[in-house]
């Protein structure tokens, strides 16, 4: 009997503090498509966000180091 497998959680560290590419903040949320996902940002990592703003439309988690280390900068945003 042959059982179904089971979706495993995909987790991504946020690499650096660009808007977009390989390692980004949008890059990771991108690559999270299923529920219980994990997007990690690092201590010390502050994320300048640019232009459009970023649709999540899943229950992913996104945790970081706290509030004076892991830093999303939306000034940029449209």
């Amino acid at each position: 009997l042959a059982l179904p497998q089971l979706a495993q959680a995909v987790s991504c560290t946020v690499t650096n503090g660009n808007n977009d590419g390989d390692g980004s903040l949008r890059f990771c949320v991108a690559g999270a498509t299923e529920e219980g996902d994990v997007v990690t940002i690092p201590g010390d990592l502050t994320i300048n966000l640019t232009g459009d703003g970023m649709a999540i439309n899943q229950s992913i988690k996104i945790q970081g180091a706290g509030p004076d280390s892991s830093i999303i900068d939306g000034s940029g945003m449209d």
